[in-house]
């Protein structure tokens, strides 16, 4: 356990420069209820996830299926439903892969059910698991998150633990979470997972009590982030948890009616924001664009805009230019900070008002423009062809000439084709000993100060 905080103290320097907004976070209003939709297709949610298209899936449990809605950028239309086939029984936990294919923890079959993905079809293509206590085997499986290889980490409530498999269904291990308490943690529902680190966070939804925990990636207990009580710090028999992408904790507390925002792990998890007017949520997902999703109890799916002050569509404890609206998080020199609010976009110490070359990342630099200067290479000489390549910025043309040793002064210059990467048709009929000179011009009529040469003897 001192190793794990030694690492998160680690991560802490890593990622100071963030620190400073948490006390800001902490007294702004986060969250704002956009509106709910999906009456008409759901009748008893257990479970949600979104796609890397931003589309929302919600797992029926009441009409046995996934239902599918657009991303909030096309008004979350309704777009079909699929899985109706599959004998689904009692389906509880949903999560989506790197790849787009959809996983569902069915609890009366205790089984985990892969789906291929909803642009393929959404066709079943494995079952894995089975009842019992082996490590492999669930009871009463409910919610699932994953990891890149992927991996399938099960909250296994029955057995009081979490399991983690293969994607094929091997077994790799598992940890147990029951705490008699008080207050008890026996009840494990939600599970959600940091991407890098490997941090693990479980809720436990007992009625009236229950709470939100992290462990490491061995399944050692590192912090209660919440035990029973209102919001702020305190929930009721919360279900879903989930992670944004500054790795902040959003729980679904369903007792309280409430959503509720614990910072990362970094910064010790603590209590952030609440929001209220969400039914009573047993689910929630994010999504890009600072869009966030809780399911209702009764049916209903809320869509909230979180976090985005500036309002670009990007959650501020992720956006480089905090304050300014600035959508495409453009960052040339890739320090942190955008374009958008950067003086100085490719840091070569010349102010973007003076810098001719604003977003060139090529060196050495000129300090009078700000542009690297031309540079031309010979690639390649014979007596038929001569190729080389173009380095700096806004070249406009190459130019060749040919000469013999001792003649260079007065050689013709010839125009090439290409820029970048030219060429240029020549005829040398003479033998003996030639040189090729190459320069690159530059838009403003900057010259290549010292040309490219290559020499070559004809036999």
């Amino acid at each position: 356990m001192r190793a794990s905080f030694r690492k998160l103290s680690l991560a802490v320097a890593a990622v100071a420069c963030a620190a400073a907004i948490a006390p800001a976070m902490a007294s702004a209003q986060i969250f704002t209820v956009q509106g709910s939709f999906g009456q008409d297709q759901i009748s008893q949610p257990t479970a949600i996830a979104t796609d890397s298209a931003g589309r929302l899936f919600v797992l029926d449990a009441g009409r046995r299926r996934i239902s599918v809605f657009d991303n909030w950028e096309a008004g979350n239309a309704y777009l079909g439903s699929f899985a109706a086939d599959a004998n689904l029984q009692d389906p509880t936990g949903l999560a989506i892969d790197n790849r787009n294919r959809i996983w569902v923890a069915d609890a009366a079959r205790n089984q985990i059910i892969r789906f291929d993905t909803y642009n393929d079809g959404a066709a079943p293509l494995r079952v894995t698991g089975g009842p019992g206590t082996d490590i492999g085997e669930f009871n009463d499986p409910q919610h699932i998150a994953l990891d890149p290889r992927p991996t399938l980490y099960v909250a296994d409530r029955g057995n009081v633990r979490v399991v983690w498999n293969a994607a094929t269904g091997k077994p790799y291990a598992a940890f147990g979470v029951g705490d008699l308490g008080p207050p008890g943690f026996n009840s494990p529902h939600g599970i959600a997972r940091e991407p890098r680190s490997g941090l693990i966070y479980v809720t436990s939804d007992e009625a009236g009590g229950g709470g939100v925990r992290l462990y490491d990636r061995r399944g050692f207990l590192l912090r209660v982030l919440a035990g029973p009580g209102q919001p702020g710090g305190g929930v009721s028999g919360p279900r879903g948890v989930a992670l944004d992408p500054a790795n902040r904790v959003i729980v679904a507390d369903t007792g309280n009616g409430a959503l509720e925002m614990y910072n990362s792990a970094v910064f010790g998890n603590g209590f952030l924001d609440a929001v209220g007017g969400v039914g009573s949520p047993i689910d929630v997902a994010t999504a890009p664009g600072a869009t966030m999703y809780a399911a209702s109890a009764d049916g209903r799916i809320f869509r909230l805009h979180y976090d985005d002050v500036d309002n670009d569509n990007v959650v501020d404890a992720v956006d480089n230019c905090r304050g300014l609206a600035n959508p495409d998080q453009i960052d040339t020199d890739h320090d942190g900070q955008g374009d958008a609010c950067d003086g100085d976009d490719d840091n070569d110490g010349i102010a973007d008002a003076q810098d001719r070359c604003p977003d060139s990342m090529r060196r050495p630099v000129n300090p009078a423009t700000g542009c690297a200067n031309p540079r031309s290479k010979i690639r390649s000489a014979s007596h038929r062809i001569v190729r080389g390549k173009a380095y700096g910025d806004r070249v406009t043309r190459v130019q060749v000439a040919v000469c013999r040793p001792g003649h260079c002064a007065r050689a013709k210059w010839m125009r090439v084709r290409g820029k970048r990467h030219w060429s240029r048709r020549i005829h040398l009929r003479g033998h003996g000993r030639y040189v090729f000179m190459s320069r690159a011009f530059q838009k403003g009529g900057v010259v290549q100060k010292h040309p490219s040469t290559r020499r070559i003897t004809l036999r």
